[in-house]
């Protein structure tokens, strides 16, 4: 409905001042908060929509993740790549404490959205994860838009994650042939695919173990390598006790791209990059929801313990790392390609 207005402070003396003093405009009669519960209303709709959808799916397909591989995979679950293999860019660029500065930041960036995540995903579990809440929360055409961004990341994710797998292969066999490490390459490579292929042709409750067990080992590994490398550090290895010589020489900072404050800035934000792709993953326990048995109970447990693997095994490898491997060490640059225990 709408309905005429007039602007005019006082009313017109004649006709004539009528003409010139009046101005009309159509306003639209509903008020703002009519328009507000209107779209709270469809918001609502499209939520109740979600959830019949979901216990309909949840009859025939029912959850099989349960506490125990939640809780786990929330701690060690994307332990990997960004860690393994992007830390040496990042020390490449930043340095020690300009890569420890960009992890601290990018760490707590991470922390602060995978708790909000948490708690929306807490009183809506079967929504499609941060996908759904967007599309329920702000606008369907962005949650389109962030469900083909998510398939591209995932898409991108997986030869990444594979060529680290033979990267990663090739460093436990230093100075060999260029033809053993091309078919080694072959054989790591085809090995994680026949494997990735295995488990996604069996129903969640698989993934959830071998995620499980996966998870434990990368949890056990990074943590004696955090320990072998405070050990080295304060006199276990061969060179003695090293603390933080490295932060004196080449430097605590790297000037990158520029010199000065602005080249350490700009190392600082290259290893936030870095950062992120390493932190990449920590929204799985939201994205896994719909197939958790209790989400509502289950989910802020495994989503509280995040900050455990911010600090311990992200932040606190950094810094290890940091310590023992100078910025400038010529096996940082050669690890991408040739699988370098410096990575």
């Amino acid at each position: 409905m709408y309905i005429l207005h007039r602007t005019n402070a006082r009313p017109p003396l004649d006709i004539k001042d009528a003409e010139k003093s009046d101005t009309v405009h159509f306003i639209n009669s509903r008020s703002k908060r009519q328009r507000i519960n209107e779209k709270f209303d469809a918001a609502k709709s499209r939520i109740e929509r979600h959830q019949k959808r979901w216990t309909e799916i949840g009859k025939e397909l029912p959850p099989q993740i349960n506490r125990r591989h939640i809780s786990v995979i929330s701690i060690g679950g994307v332990i990997g790549t960004g860690l393994y293999i992007g830390t040496a860019t990042a020390l490449i660029h930043a340095g020690p404490v300009g890569t420890l500065i960009g992890y601290m930041i990018t760490g707590t960036i991470v922390w602060s959205v995978v708790i909000s995540i948490g708690e929306i995903v807490a009183f809506l579990p079967n929504v499609g994860g941060p996908v759904g809440l967007a599309g329920l929360y702000v606008d369907p055409a962005l949650g389109f838009a962030l469900g083909w961004n998510a398939w591209y990341n995932w898409t991108i994710i997986l030869p990444t994650e594979l060529s680290a797998a033979a990267i990663l292969f090739n460093g436990f066999f230093p100075n060999k042939h260029e033809d053993f490490i091309r078919q080694s390459n072959i054989v790591a490579i085809t090995t994680m695919i026949f494997f990735a292929i295995v488990i996604n042709c069996f129903g969640s409750r698989a993934y959830g173990e071998a995620e499980f067990f996966f998870s434990c080992f990368k949890i056990l590994t990074i943590i004696a390598l955090i320990i072998a490398g405070i050990a080295i550090d304060l006199g276990g290895g061969k060179e003695g006790f090293i603390g933080i010589k490295n932060w004196k020489t080449p430097g605590p900072f790297v000037e990158f791209r520029a010199s000065g404050a602005l080249g350490n800035f700009l190392g600082v934000w290259s290893s936030m990059n870095q950062a992120v792709f390493a932190f990449f993953g920590t929204e799985v326990p939201g994205v896994a929801a719909g197939e958790v048995q209790n989400p509502a109970r289950n989910i802020p447990r495994a989503i509280n313990r995040v900050w455990i693997r911010i600090t311990l095994f992200y932040v606190l490898a950094v810094f290890v790392a940091g310590l023992l491997v100078p910025s400038n060490n010529p096996d940082l640059r050669g690890s991408a390609s040739a699988g370098s225990p410096a990575s």
